[in-house]
């Protein structure tokens, strides 16, 4: 993991700006993985937002244990959880733990040079990411990926909607993208992200539940 330093163009509210974090996953699923996930998501506690740089192809003979996996899983929820904007580039091959890190972030950018895959070389792990990208995509975008088993290329990954936008330089969008939404008031992003991930599963009597919380949370701050 290389962390860049924050940029300090647009202070907010004590934090430091943006942090650029720069994540390859070419090696199997293993305890320093879930250690970078880890620390990647308490760098949100002094960042007004996470631009994460992910690449890596996976690795063969994927066989970590268990209780590894359980760790990465709520090592990622709780990047899934950080209370400011995420937002995740990619410029070569996001495979396999890459592409499951792409997907936690609120906007996902792009080269046309990217490619994405589920599979580590020869292997389809079966992780979570088979979830977020049927909630978040479509069952059909997962099962090309798990039938297939091959790479989309970037162009594809835009026309499916993985990608949310395709440009030559994506950490200079995400830069451009967050001196935008630097001006507007902070909202509780965290929480706003789970409302839409729970969008997709939930009845309208339990999603109302759920914004209705959320407005008496909102307008309680308001009162303060």
């Amino acid at each position: 993991m290389t962390i860049a330093e924050p940029t300090t163009d647009t202070p907010t509210g004590g934090r430091s700006g943006p942090t650029f974090v720069e994540l390859n996953f070419d090696d199997g699923l293993d305890r320093a993985a879930v250690e970078t996930i880890t620390e990647t998501a308490a760098l949100s506690a002094q960042a007004t937002a996470l631009v994460l740089q992910v690449s890596g192809r996976g690795a063969e003979d994927v066989a970590p244990e268990l209780t590894v996996v359980n760790k990465w899983e709520a090592a990622l929820r709780s990047l899934e959880r950080a209370d400011v904007p995420i937002v995740a580039t990619a410029t070569g091959p996001c495979h396999a733990r890459a592409l499951e890190v792409f997907l936690t972030a609120d906007v996902r950018i792009a080269s046309p040079t990217a490619t994405f895959a589920l599979a580590d070389p020869g292997r389809v792990w079966p992780g979570m990411a088979l979830h977020r990208v049927v909630t978040q995509i479509g069952a059909h975008v997962a099962r090309r990926l798990l039938v297939e088993q091959g790479e989309l290329s970037a162009q594809d990954a835009l026309d499916v909607a993985l990608v949310d936008r395709l440009v030559d330089d994506p950490r200079a969008e995400a830069l451009r993208m967050l001196s935008v939404t630097s001006r507007l008031p902070n909202p509780d992003h965290a929480r706003h992200r789970q409302l839409i991930f729970d969008a997709g599963s939930s009845s309208f009597e339990e999603a109302l539940g759920r914004h209705l919380a959320a407005i008496e949370r909102l307008l309680r701050r308001i009162d303060e």
